[in-house]
């Protein structure tokens, strides 16, 4: 996922959205998601997915890091 530097440096909250959004998209396909009609199903695979991203990478540690002035 790339970031233009422009949205990075001038909209922080802007930058933290996109980039959630964009991996809400990996989540859907790294967890075939695709034809899933059961919203548990669906909520439960996001969860997991955002877990596994706050707890074995560096994305809150960058969320907090665009989070202070």
């Amino acid at each position: 996922i790339y970031l233009d530097k422009d949205i990075i440096a001038g909209n922080p909250d802007q930058a933290i959205n996109l980039i959630i959004h964009e991996l809400m998209h990996a989540i859907y396909n790294q967890y075939n998601l695709n034809g899933k009609s059961s919203e548990e199903d669906i909520v439960n695979a996001m969860s997991n997915g955002i877990t596994e991203l706050l707890t074995r990478t560096d994305l809150l540690n960058w969320i907090n890091n665009k989070l202070k002035p």
